[in-house]
């Protein structure tokens, strides 16, 4: 009788596998699908991300004139943030059914004796910064940690670039 239990135990255990590989299967097409679109400036500015919050797209409006480049670059930042955050939403809820399902299942340590439960030593990884790189301690010529900032050789200030492209006409051409 016991071997007849150990038997519908494992069974049990590996159609529940089989379940869950078809339910992260069925998440990851979709997962590859989503998307998410955020606003900002009276929706002068319109970002569309990926799963990954990988930027798809960007829009502006017709009103998008009326801004400096300083807000349309600040607008820019917030919409594709916001975006990110909305899928990142999204994603959870998308995968939240499967960590449901994942927690009800036994872990190896439950079914083999003396295995650790690997699951509790993995470290927490913090999220990803979204401070701009301008007002962060180690920024570009920081007193406190001496650390330069390689991206920043060769960049422009928003004056600069203004400048440069007044003489060539403006972001909003229909040629730009």
């Amino acid at each position: 009788m016991p071997n007849e239990f150990a038997r519908q135990a494992t069974s049990d255990i590996l159609d529940g596998f089989a379940a869950q590989m078809r339910a992260v299967a069925a998440a990851a097409q979709q997962r590859a699908e989503l998307t998410a679109t955020a606003f900002a400036q009276g929706k002068r500015v319109k970002v569309t991300v990926n799963a990954d919050g990988v930027v798809l797209e960007t829009r502006f409006s017709p009103h998008i004139g009326d801004l400096t480049y300083d807000e349309i670059a600040r607008a820019v930042t917030t919409a594709a943030q916001e975006a990110a955050k909305e899928a990142a939403k999204k994603v959870e809820a998308l995968v939240a059914p499967i960590n449901e399902q994942r927690a009800r299942m036994p872990k190896l340590s439950d079914l083999i004796d003396n295995l650790p439960d690997l699951e509790s030593q993995h470290p927490v990884i913090p999220p990803a910064s979204t401070v701009p790189l301008s007002a962060r301690k180690h920024a570009a010529g920081d007193p406190d940690t001496g650390g330069t900032d390689p991206d920043a050789a060769g960049a422009e200030s928003a004056e600069e670039y203004r400048a440069r492209w007044d003489s060539r006409g403006s972001v909003t051409d229909q040629g730009w």
